[in-house]
């Protein structure tokens, strides 16, 4: 890693380490402005941190925030939505009142629909895996490996305030009015400060591997693999990529566990998608006749779970389990 990389990640890593060192509880109630009543099922987001669905007292909880100061989003069937500017530098409990704001529905009965759409990278225009719907009729849905979603029983003709979040992204709050067979595409944002905190834990990354890199690969950071998203699985990625290479790949680790044992390592990396992942690794040892390759890769998940620990990397494979000289089967 150059002297000036070092430096960059480091002044990166003081306020990360800093916020890390102590963790504070967000908790309280959405309640009815006018009874005072607890309002159930309201969805929460807490910008920068996550999401909830209040309880059936409308009591809600993060734990594990880090100090600083949030916004807290909520909407709620039946209600207008609202927000409270928090500075969670300590355990804070705050009470959520909203106001209602009955829909006007005509006739006798209600007509339902199915709420449809995807969620997309806005920059790059590739799906978005596991971003998470949340809509002020009480109902959250994800979206699936192609980033699409599907949401039964929404009230047709009601505005709805959906709030869409993903890691790593601004997240969206929006208003639509639902129709029968009509198809909502949202569009995302990446939000630098996530984006920061995660080069930080990629360099890390980087320094770590830097020992064991291999002139014959190339290690496949985010931006090259959202190029390959909606057009290959990881295991097509790889065979695309380095073509007869990949025969001298003899382990494959994904988010710190070995993936597959059987004698195809990369067999099983069908079922992953280079939209799911933030980084792969291809690091070279030597082996019975000629250097073989191990591969790690990292998913978005195991990206989020880096960003909330604390010092250095965890472990990514327990080499008394595994003998890097083996022959033979």
């Amino acid at each position: 890693m150059s002297r000036l990389l070092a430096v960059a990640c480091c002044a990166l890593l003081l306020p990360l380490a800093a916020a890390a060192q102590e963790r504070v509880t967000v908790q309280g109630r959405i309640v009815d402005e006018s009874t005072g009543l607890g309002i159930p099922s309201a969805s929460l987001q807490l910008a920068g941190h996550g999401a909830a669905v209040s309880g059936a007292d409308g009591s809600f909880r993060f734990e594990n925030v880090r100090p600083g100061g949030y916004v807290l989003w909520v909407v709620a069937f039946g209600y207008a939505s609202g927000s409270r500017t928090l500075s969670a530098l300590a355990d804070v409990s705050v009470s959520v009142p909203l106001e209602p704001a009955p829909l006007p529905i005509e006739g006798v009965g209600a007509t339902f629909v199915e709420l449809e759409g995807r969620v997309r990278d806005g920059p790059h225009d590739v799906p978005l895996v596991d971003a998470m719907i949340l809509t002020n009729q009480g109902r959250g849905v994800g979206t699936d490996a192609h980033g699409r979603f599907e949401m039964e029983g929404v009230l047709e003709g009601a505005p709805l305030r959906v709030t869409v979040v993903a890691f790593g992204y601004r997240t969206l709050d929006t208003l639509v009015v639902p129709r029968a067979d009509q198809r909502h595409v949202f569009a995302l944002d990446p939000d630098p400060r996530v984006q920061a905190m995660i080069d930080v834990r990629v360099a890390q990354l980087e320094e770590r591997a830097a020992p064991l890199f291999g002139a014959l690969f190339h290690d496949i950071d985010r931006d090259e693999l959202i190029g390959y998203a909606g057009k290959h699985t990881v295991r097509s990625m790889i065979e695309f990529e380095f073509g007869q290479l990949q025969s001298r790949i003899a382990l494959v680790v994904v988010d710190g566990e070995r993936w597959t044992l059987s004698d195809d390592p990369l067999e099983e990396l069908f079922a992953l998608l280079p939209e799911e992942l933030q980084r792969i690794e291809f690091q070279q040892r030597r082996g019975c006749f000629d250097p073989v390759i191990d591969v790690y890769v990292y998913t978005r998940d195991y990206m989020r779970e880096l960003l909330a620990l604390d010092g250095e990397l965890p472990p990514v494979w327990d080499e008394s389990l595994y003998d890097p000289f083996h022959c033979g089967p």
